[in-house]
C-alpha cells in the first residue's frame, strides 16, 4: 500500500520551508519532492510538499503509523 500525503503553505515571505516525519523520525529525501511558486514582483510565496511511500511492517509502532509536518 502506498502512502501520500501532501502539504501547502500559502501567502508567506520567505516561502515556507516543509519537513516531514514519520513516526517521529525525518522522512527520507527520495520520498519527498518540494515545489514553491510565486514570489515575483514582490508577491507571496506558495510552497508545496509532497510526502510518497510504500507502508511496510516496520512503518507501524503499535498498530499505527504517524506522519507529521512543520
Amino acid at each position: 500500500m502506498k502512502l501520500k500525503v501532501e502539504c501547502i503553505s500559502y501567502d508567506s515571505m520567505p516561502p515556507a520551508n516543509l519537513s516531514f516525519f514519520v513516526n517521529s523520525e525525518p522522512a527520507l529525501s527520495q520520498h519527498v519532492w518540494h515545489r514553491v511558486s510565486g514570489g515575483e514582483n514582490g508577491s507571496l510565496w506558495t510552497a508545496y510538499s509532497t510526502i510518497q511511500f510504500t507502508v511496510q511492517k516496520h512503518h507501524f509502532v503499535r498498530s499505527k503509523i504517524k506522519v507529521s509536518k512543520i
